[in-house]
């Protein structure tokens, strides 16, 4: 007594048969899968046994009809708006709605509720097969804001398609139990949240527009699904809300002018974005928190009014070939305990820092791009630690990276490059592992470490910075081992006020003015380095500076190979100064000193000078000057000069007739001059100095704190400023009320203080010297 189905609508398709049970077989001799296999579904299939035609102005309401139809019965509506006298609820298994649209493509099939008030949806589905097309659903006026137009539930597979489901302050689409069903170029606006998954559902959502709601689209509980291709635009809150332990895959969606976030991250969501494009007007493009851990792949976002990312809580999270371009504030923020993988991003043209890290944030961020900020490309404060491995961070109108309070991170494999500041600030208590990075062609320095700051500084490549490579200031007690420092136009290593730095088994060479100079009362260990290829002088030791210079290697500078003036006092032994465009040694004006067992040979002029009113103490010296003088002692000079080994000729000794210094005139004959300078230099070819830095120690991993705590910072995500330089004591502004960390946090054991009447015990790499100019040795 049936009658024969006929599809309603014309079948695009040409698709195999799905398969059905023989009671359906026995109830149609035809099976609708053309919606559900449009949309890929492979189980579940809508068989309608009967076909009502309903027109808008029937006398009874469609919520009636529906209530009383048989299960498998299709209803093709007419144009016109379909009033409710009550909600729709279906139950019965296949039940499919349609209607055809206008020639423009407009919906003319419209469900409106007639009653004002309701706890309940629209229009719902619980646990049956189901399908929906091309119908309006409208909430009721009244709703409350919890209440959705549409609710699919238990294990419903529905198939919704070409439909609007407006919220009127309620939600649009909400889609819970374990139901599975396939929305399908759908349009939902005017609501709290346009579509809520939650419990365990998982539906697939493709090619919906969804706007002028709260909140897109909210996945919640344990949901699942996936969201593709959708417009997310014009939202109050955000497009995108992950919370829960939701799983949900957010792909290639377009999310536009959201006002507060575009995706927002919470509680435990593990929930999966890749090449999603967020844009327009909001805050922050993505937001996460709590405890989320949540997977960014291939995503872009640009123009955020806050930043293009924001980490914070306790979020972890996989962060991969991410875009992230033109923000207001930072790019980039990671704050309190956040601890990400942060893996070949780019992060450019921001109108604050690139990246930021505050409070304890923890991490590994490598291969990443960072370039072209209008501050600085990475800023830590706080008690940031974390790994910074393989990154690029080039042309950043401030710093390249900024350190300050108790920061302790390692920062290995990466090129600074072309800031307009330093490229790497240390400022504070800071105290980071900088290990094989190359920084070079910044417009001030390359690496300044100021304050109380320390760290060590370890075979990195650092060269052509304009002020100079390094400048080491404030009582800073850094370590600087095994790196190149060449070619900067301001000077190679800077050493000022009352910095201790330790200065150990470096090249520093083809720096402008001096190779390593000490101003102020700078009193550094500069041990076992080969400092060469000056266009000024080798060392420079001035102001009331001091400190301890030994087994250093000093090679063809224009000018002077060692300069002291002032009223500086150092200590300098077994020390080779070799080929020096004038003397090897001037000690002037009214400085002081110990000068012992260093070798001098190859000067222009004189050997040593002893000039001004100056009272050094000289014993013990091998001089070979090959006639152009030996040692040289001024009008004034005092101190005392006794024991030197000093090359047989008419210009061995030079002194003055006023001269109050303590002279022990000696000479040697050339050979004993030289036999001591080979064995001088042999002594350095045998010895741990080398001239490249060692590839070998790569350092891999960091040892992260146990004891994550909450940190209550106070400072922006995006600093909009850029610090002013601590080296003209200026204030930064940067400070953050956060834990000290344990000693213990480091992968490196910090080497201790350096006193300067004792040398360290170091374990340095051997390597090899390769000497300039051999010929005036």
């Amino acid at each position: 007594s049936l009658t024969p189905y006929s599809c309603p609508t014309s079948c695009r398709y040409s698709l195999p048969t799905l398969p059905f049970s023989a009671q359906a077989r026995s109830l149609t001799n035809k099976d609708c899968n053309c919606l559900h296999s449009k949309m890929g579904h492979g189980s579940g299939v809508v068989f309608c046994t009967t076909t009502v035609n309903l027109k808008a102005d029937s006398a009874t309401p469609l919520n009636e009809v529906v209530h009383g139809a048989a299960a498998g019965t299709c209803f093709v509506l007419a144009a016109g708006d379909y009033v409710l006298s009550a909600p729709i609820e279906v139950t019965q298994a296949n039940i499919h709605m349609t209607a055809e649209r206008m020639e423009d493509g407009t919906l003319c099939a419209k469900l409106v509720p007639s009653y004002l008030t309701s706890t309940k949806p629209v229009l719902s589905v619980s646990g049956v097969g189901f399908v929906m097309e091309n119908i309006v659903v409208e909430n009721s006026a009244e709703c409350e804001t919890s209440v959705a137009a549409v609710t699919v539930e238990g294990d419903s597979d529905a198939t919704l398609s070409g439909c609007c489901f407006v919220g009127c302050g309620g939600i649009g689409l909400k889609i819970l139990g374990q139901s599975t069903p396939r929305i399908f170029k759908c349009e939902i606006q005017r609501a709290t949240y346009g579509v809520i998954f939650t419990g365990s559902s998982t539906p697939d959502m493709e090619d919906c527009d969804v706007h002028n709601c709260g909140t897109a689209c909210k996945s919640d509980e344990h949901a699942k699904g996936t969201v593709l291709k959708c417009f997310l635009h014009d939202c109050s809150e955000a497009g995108v809300v992950a919370a829960g332990q939701s799983t949900t895959e957010y792909k290639e969606n377009n999310i536009v002018d959201t006002r507060g976030c575009g995706v927002l991250l919470r509680e435990k969501t593990q929930a999966r974005f890749e090449r999603n494009k967020v844009s327009g007007l909001h805050v922050n493009g993505f937001q996460a928190g709590d405890d989320s851990d949540a997977f960014l792949l291939r995503n872009r976002t640009e123009g955020c009014e806050g930043s293009g990312i924001v980490i914070y809580d306790r979020a972890t999270g996989n962060f991969f070939s991410n875009e992230i371009e033109r923000t207001k504030l930072a790019g980039v923020g990671i704050r309190d305990s956040a601890e990400p993988i942060f893996n070949s991003n780019i992060i450019k043209n921001c109108s604050g820092s690139g990246l930021v890290l505050t409070g304890e944030a923890r991490g590994v961020y490598s291969g990443n791009i960072i370039s072209h900020n209008e501050c600085t490309g990475i800023g830590l404060t706080g008690d940031v630690h974390a790994l910074f491995d393989g990154n690029t961070v080039s042309h950043n109108a401030a710093y390249g990276v900024w350190l300050q309070d108790r920061v302790r991170s390692t920062f290995q494999e990466n090129v600074i490059e072309g800031s307009g500041m330093s490229g790497m600030s240390v400022n504070q208590d800071a105290d980071p592992v900088v290990h094989h990075n190359t920084i070079r062609d910044g417009l001030s320095h390359g690496i300044l470490v100021h304050g109380a700051a320390k760290g060590h500084f370890t075979a990195n490549y650092i060269s052509g910075n304009k002020s100079s490579n390094v400048l080491l200031t404030g009582t800073s007690s850094g370590i600087f081992e095994r790196n190149t420092v060449w070619g900067s136009p301001g000077g190679g290593v800077l050493i000022r006020e009352k910095s201790t730095c330790s200065i150990v088994a470096n090249t520093i060479e083809r720096n402008a003015r001096a190779n390593l100079a000490v101003l102020d009362e700078g009193s550094p260990l500069v041990l076992r380095n080969v400092i060469q290829d000056g266009d000024g002088r080798g060392i420079v030791v001035t102001g009331n500076g001091g400190g301890e210079f030994t087994e250093n290697y000093l090679c063809s500078h224009a000018l002077a190979g060692v300069y002291v003036g002032g009223d500086s006092a150092p200590w300098m032994y077994y020390n080779v100064i070799a080929s020096s465009g004038a003397s090897g040694l001037v000690v002037e004006d009214a400085a002081k000193g110990k000068f012992s067992h260093n070798s001098i040979c190859g000067s222009s002029c004189a050997a040593v000078a002893l000039q001004g009113t100056s009272q050094p103490e000289l014993h013990n010296n091998t001089v070979l000057h090959g006639g152009r003088g030996g040692i040289w002692i001024g009008e004034r000079a005092g101190g005392v000069v006794k024991g030197n080994m000093v090359e047989q000729g008419e210009k061995a000794w030079r002194v003055g007739k006023n001269v109050t210094a303590v002279v022990d005139m000696k000479t040697s004959a050339v050979e004993e001059v030289q036999s001591m300078i080979r064995q001088m230099r042999e002594g350095f070819i045998d010895g741990p100095i080398q001239r490249a830095p060692s590839t070998e120690d790569r350092v891999v991993l960091v040892n992260n704190p146990g004891d994550i705590l909450r940190c209550n910072s106070d400072v922006s995500l995006g600093f909009s400023r850029v610090p002013s330089d601590p080296a003209s004591k200026g204030e930064s502004g940067w400070m953050s009320k956060t834990r000290s960390p344990s000693p213990e946090d480091g992968v490196f054991q910090r080497c201790p203080s350096i006193a300067n009447d004792s040398l360290p015990n170091m374990q340095v790499p051997q390597g090899s010297l390769t000497i300039a100019s051999p010929q005036h040795a």
